[in-house]
């Protein structure tokens, strides 16, 4: 089941180098392929590390678009308020500034020497050869994550749930797999971000985030306010839910931008990126996604480099932007 991703993602890059393609198992297609998925960049000996920010930061990048949840709600809560901002330069926005931390992510860890390997491979090319078919595991678990997506998102009904019930259906019908599955579950990740996750949620029921916001809204200089916000937003949604976030703040910010104490369009921006860009976080949810389906000789080594860049981008990131 594991390897559905990393052949989907194989295939994907022989079709689209075409009949001039790279030798599959080179250096400098293995950076092409780990900028896909985790099992590729795996496979082809990219950082784990590397690979998870590329992919938490394409998709916070484009988290913001006029369609998507999070300016949605941002939108809904201003429009409450009778602010008005403009999806479009806050999309681009975001969208530059998600691009801009990718680059120093690859820099840091690691890019200029891929992109020398990459300078230094020879051109081989080899004809593309004939797709492997699928088989019917793989069917089966695309048509069980299509379920998943329309029963979620259609009918409302828990993604949890219908995580664990295609996983059970999968383990009745391919029994064999049951075994090197559990094995493959990071357990000792689980319950340490069930725990926080937990203690984070007991505290937003008990209104301790919502008094905070409130305190710092009541600061008397409005870009001091507005900072300390910006720092209250990726301290949280490093460890909680960003939506959640998102429905706290920004109504307490809503007096400084009626007001003219703060710039609509820039503040909205910022706090975007300050909040999703501690997502990063082996706490929230992407995080936990990258560092679960690393290698477990990497596993460890993976979720420290998450926390200190998730850690760096709530102390740095709300002064950058």
């Amino acid at each position: 089941m594991g390897l559905l991703p990393a052949r989907c993602a194989h295939h994907r890059f022989r079709r689209a180098l075409g009949r001039n393609q790279l030798d599959p198992h080179s250096r400098r297609t293995r950076v092409r392929c780990a900028l896909t998925d985790q099992p590729t960049a795996a496979r082809y000996r990219i950082s784990p590390l590397l690979v998870g920010l590329s992919i938490l930061n394409g998709t916070n990048a484009g988290g913001f678009s006029p369609i998507a949840v999070y300016f949605t709600i941002i939108d809904g809560v201003l429009a409450q308020s009778g602010i008005t901002v403009d999806p479009i330069p806050v999309f681009l926005l975001t969208f530059a500034c998600g691009l801009v931390l990718n680059i120093v992510a690859f820099f840091l860890l690691g890019g200029r020497a891929l992109l020398a390997e990459g300078r230094g491979d020879d051109a081989e090319t080899e004809a593309v050869g004939t797709p492997e078919l699928w088989t019917a595991r793989q069917i089966l678990t695309i048509v069980l994550f299509a379920g998943i997506l329309g029963l979620g998102l259609l009918a409302g009904i828990d993604v949890g749930f219908l995580a664990l019930s295609a996983a059970g259906v999968l383990a009745l019908v391919f029994p064999s797999d049951l075994k090197e599955g559990m094995e493959r579950i990071g357990r000792a990740v689980v319950l340490l971000i069930g725990g926080i996750v937990a203690y984070i949620t007991v505290l937003q029921n008990a209104g301790v985030v919502d008094s905070l916001a409130g305190s710092v809204s009541g600061i008397g200089v409005p870009l001091a306010a507005g900072l300390l916000m910006l720092y209250v937003a990726g301290a949280v949604s490093a460890f909680a839910s960003t939506n959640a976030m998102f429905g706290a703040l920004v109504p307490l910010a809503a007096p400084l931008l009626t007001g003219g104490d703060l710039p609509v369009l820039g503040f909205v921006v910022a706090l975007s990126v300050a909040a999703s860009s501690s997502d990063a976080s082996p706490f929230s949810t992407g995080g936990a996604l990258v560092v679960t389906n690393t290698e477990e000789a990497k596993r460890t080594r993976t979720f420290k480099g998450l926390m200190a860049w998730g850690m760096s981008m709530v102390a740095v990131t709300p002064v950058l932007v």
